[in-house]
């Protein structure tokens, strides 16, 4: 791996060229967007599911993990944190923005001990604004933390590498672990990592300590391909580069170029990759510029996205929120290339700050300000829609496991049901078993909208049933980016007196 050493002679003469700032620089504003507005939306789905198990015995796990495709990790914490706290928006997401904090610490560090203290401000800059690690801090899900221990095994080997010692390994091994037992998408460093010796030497023994693991794991791979129902296509890996320095959600992409991008889309790969490459140009070419210095650092980002690709075509397993967890090393990159530009015109240097400032500092606006791509905001609009609905009047769900996020704000009192118990069952539900779930006798009937792509079968049935029955319903829309819509079918219809 010292061969592949960052070259300290960058940071040294980027140092003649900047003023003297150092490596912690960025970490209030770290904290402060991380920190920001933190309870202010709504859980959604994948959140509401992670506090529905926090809350189980553990008796209930060993069949659960049999089917949901993550390990334990992170609903174990989620679990001791609920025991400690409360379940509010703001204190549970806590597990997540806090590691996402360290991440910038802990790399901004080793950053600084590969290279020098003003390549690691710049680093720990870029990583400070992107929108989509600030995203990952503020979802209850495991991602922020798995890069948070990735971080601490990047920190390790890099001290392994500056030191010429191994008192790095020890943390780098307990980082990969902790990490495998997160979040699946952090094995696909494995490969990378065995590629270097002093690496070899840590990525061994982690992978021997998540071995008993396999056993859920292996009964999960077919449970999981009902959550992701198409392969990934060349287009998703340059989404995926697009997200790192310009997104922020799993939904959409943002909103000064997403109506472009997706015209560009549907006539052909290359365009599309063409004008997303604008989006994301600084970073890469950043990343890139430095070429063997900064193999090792580069390989931590495109190495495993590459790999996670490559392998969603023949298992379902890619989806492009989960590279958030590679992000990180993707900063690193870039800002030892953008050190190394300094060194040589402090000009165009300072052309390309700002333009990797300005992408993430524009969807940033769309994070914070833009309804379009908020979280569904349940807990400000069910009250107002459960108004609309008497004492017996139904709520109608598709399956039990997707209202989690919607039972965790409607009152105990309300009505609901469930068409199906998981989306297992709703896949083979005929039109007559849709029609023996839902009521005739009451005033109205509601329906929550909610992943109707994934349940196309069942909700074709159930509009098609109360269409008849009742007429056109009427439709609040509620997250636009999430086809989100609440729908409210009136009184039966009298029967015709036609002769």
């Amino acid at each position: 791996m010292n061969r592949l050493a960052c070259d300290r002679r960058i940071g040294h003469a980027c140092a003649m060229h900047l003023p003297r700032l150092r490596w912690w620089y960025p970490l209030p504003l770290a904290v402060f967007l991380r920190l920001y507005d933190l309870g202010g939306q709504s859980y959604w789905t994948d959140e509401a599911i992670t506090l529905k198990v926090a809350g189980w015995p553990l008796s209930q796990w060993i069949a659960y993990f049999k089917v949901d495709p993550h390990p334990p990790l992170y609903y174990l914490l989620a679990k001791l944190w609920l025991m400690i706290g409360s379940d509010s928006e703001c204190w549970m997401r806590l597990l997540s923005a806090l590691p996402a904090i360290g991440t910038v610490i802990v790399l901004s560090w080793a950053l600084k001990r590969l290279t020098d203290e003003q390549t690691a401000f710049i680093g720990g800059l870029l990583l400070a604004i992107n929108p989509l690690h600030i995203w990952a801090s503020q979802d209850l899900r495991g991602l922020a933390l798995c890069g948070f221990w990735l971080a601490l095994a990047f920190a390790g080997l890099t001290r392994i590498q500056t030191t010429k010692q191994h008192r790095g390994r020890g943390l780098a091994i307990a980082g990969l672990v902790l990490a495998f037992y997160t979040h699946y998408f952090s094995l696909f460093i494995i490969p990378m990592l065995l590629f270097y010796k002093d690496s070899r030497k840590a990525v061994i023994p982690a992978v021997l300590a998540f071995l008993p693991w396999l056993f859920f794991l292996v009964q999960q791979i077919g449970p999981a391909t009902s959550f992701r129902t198409t392969y990934a296509s060349e287009t998703d890996l340059f989404t995926a580069i697009i997200w790192a320095n310009a997104g922020h959600f799993p939904w959409l992409l943002p909103s000064w170029g997403s109506d472009l991008l997706f015209s560009l889309m549907s006539h052909g790969t290359f365009l599309y990759f063409f004008f997303a490459s604008f989006l994301v140009l600084p970073v890469i070419v950043l990343a890139l510029i430095s070429g063997k210095r900064n193999a090792f650092v580069l390989s931590w980002y495109f190495l495993p996205v590459f790999l996670a690709l490559f392998g969603s075509f023949y298992i379902d397993v890619f989806s492009t929120k989960y590279t958030a967890i590679y992000v990180p090393f993707l900063m690193l990159a870039a800002a030892i290339g953008l050190a190394h530009i300094f060194s040589r015109n402090h000009f165009i240097a300072g052309i390309l700050l700002f333009a990797v400032i300005l992408v993430p500092g524009i969807s940033l606006l769309d994070y914070y300000g833009n309804p379009l791509y908020r979280k569904t905001p349940w807990r400000e609009c069910l009250p107002e829609l459960v108004s609309e609905l008497g004492l017996n009047d139904p709520i109608l769900f598709y399956s039990a496991t997707e209202a989690a996020d919607v039972r965790f704000y409607l009152p105990d009192d309300v009505r609901t049901i469930d068409i199906a118990d998981d989306f297992q069952q709703a896949q083979s539900m005929t039109m007559e078993q849709v029609r023996s779930k839902i009521p005739t006798d009451t005033e109205r009937i509601a329906l929550i909208d909610l992943n109707s792509f994934s349940y196309s079968d069942v909700s074709g049935h159930i509009r098609e049933i109360l269409y008849e029955t009742r007429g056109e319903p009427t439709v609040d829309v509620l997250q636009p980016a999430m086809n989100v819509s609440w729908k409210i079918w009136g009184p039966p219809l009298k029967a015709s007196s036609a002769p």
